[in-house]
């Protein structure tokens, strides 16, 4: 009886979890294909216009999965590199249907959010055209450094962002998508409405969109 019973909780449990609605599956990220990483290179540019057409579901799955996703399932390991492998950084997408933490080891987007938070993103009107802006934050809990102060860590932190921030930068270049990266926002709205720990820092904004059509 004792047995049955505790089945029955498990699946249960199971059962919650799995209608958990605040995260959203992305497809597989594909990791063939785009363009060579030469030309992505030679193609690398800012671009301060965007279209508002939505990116799709698959686009968006890839933009994420090169920023930072794991590339090496058997250790958890990303596309970009941190410092003592710390893993500090989180990319947040923030779209018209809301903010939305990216979660690296399940692939899928955590809602946290569901405002349109894209008007905190930056000061410039064509912050607010793009479909998507990835906003990166410098976790200081899980980076272990210590907190907002330590020049060490805030240096390291900046630069683990920095490189994020790099691969979308090949990987729209390489979709054939607009970015730019942008440095003035509102950064206290966004701490507040991203409900971050106290110690969590917002590094910078990248929007990312097709360009408009001429």
């Amino acid at each position: 009886m004792k047995i049955r019973i505790m089945l029955a909780t498990f699946a249960a449990v199971g059962l919650a979890m799995a209608a958990d609605t605040s995260l959203t599956s992305l497809p597989p990220a594909k990791k063939t294909g785009g363009k060579p990483l030469m030309e992505a290179l030679a193609k690398r540019q800012t671009n301060r216009t965007f279209a508002t057409k939505a990116l799709p579901k698959q686009t968006l799955a890839d933009l994420l999965w090169a920023a930072n996703g794991v590339n090496r399932p058997d250790s958890g390991k990303r596309t970009a590199p941190s410092a003592r492998d710390r893993r500090e950084i989180d990319v947040y997408a923030l779209t018209k249907d809301g903010a939305f933490l990216y979660m690296p080891d399940e692939h899928a987007l955590k809602l946290v959010n569901p405002s349109d938070l894209r008007v905190s993103s930056g000061t410039q009107e064509f912050a607010h055209d793009a479909p998507v802006t990835l906003v990166l934050v410098v976790n200081r809990k899980r980076q272990n450094m210590g907190g907002s102060g330590n020049w060490w860590a805030e240096r390291l932190g900046a630069i683990d962002a920095g490189i994020v921030s790099q691969n979308i930068s090949l990987f729209a270049a390489s979709a054939k998508l607009n970015s730019v990266v942008l440095g003035i926002f509102d950064a206290k709205a966004l701490h507040a409405s991203l409900k971050l720990e106290k110690e969590s820092e917002v590094h910078l904004a990248q929007p990312v969109g097709f360009p408009p059509k001429k």
